[in-house]
């Protein structure tokens, strides 16, 4: 089973109709149209990314497979979601999903950057209702990938939080799922 397959089945098991998650990494809009099925018609899905081509992708991709007009995309960085989410949904979000590195298909050198991905989930963890998630596919095969993946490890083991991580394979280069709980 592939990594985002992994990551689609966690959030089958923790996000409910009505919920509201984030995708913080729109990509071509894969996991924003899991999750835009998963929260139904009274749900809302949040999707972000810094290129246009991602959120155009995404776009295209929910209009034709979703369906509901759940969601919103916002062309930005995903560490100023605050600033486009409601404050009322501060510990409400049920899940956040994040793949860091490039879009696949696209420029390899804009990628996902250490400091701006961990001062995203720091935040976006803030932002969970209890036993919320935080999703992560971090390719380490990418470069700044390696940082992305060590920095994740440091931060969830410094602040005691829970989580499980799988591994793609034994290669050193290969992508690794993260799912973080809140409790």
């Amino acid at each position: 089973m592939k990594l985002t397959e992994k990551a689609h089945q966690a959030w089958s098991q923790v996000v409910q109709l009505n919920d509201c998650c984030v995708d913080m990494t729109t990509g071509n809009g894969w996991d924003s149209l899991e999750l835009s099925k998963l929260v139904g018609r009274q749900g809302k899905v949040y999707g972000f990314d810094i290129q246009e081509d991602a959120i155009s992708n995404t776009q295209g991709l929910l209009s034709q497979g979703s369906k509901y007009q759940n969601f919103k995309l916002i062309r930005d960085c995903h560490t100023r979601f605050p600033v486009h989410l409601p404050r009322g949904l501060k510990g409400q979000i049920r899940a956040f999903t994040f793949n860091l590195g490039y879009l696949p298909g696209s420029d390899k050198s804009v990628i996902t950057e250490t400091l701006k991905s961990l001062q995203a989930m720091k935040e976006a963890y803030t932002w969970l209702t209890k036993d919320g998630i935080i999703s992560v596919i971090s390719y380490r095969g990418h470069h700044g990938g390696k940082d992305e993946f060590k920095g994740i490890n440091q931060w969830i083991q410094q602040d005691s939080i829970e989580y499980h991580r799988i591994e793609a394979s034994a290669k050193e280069n290969s992508p690794v799922f993260f799912l973080i709980r809140k409790t």
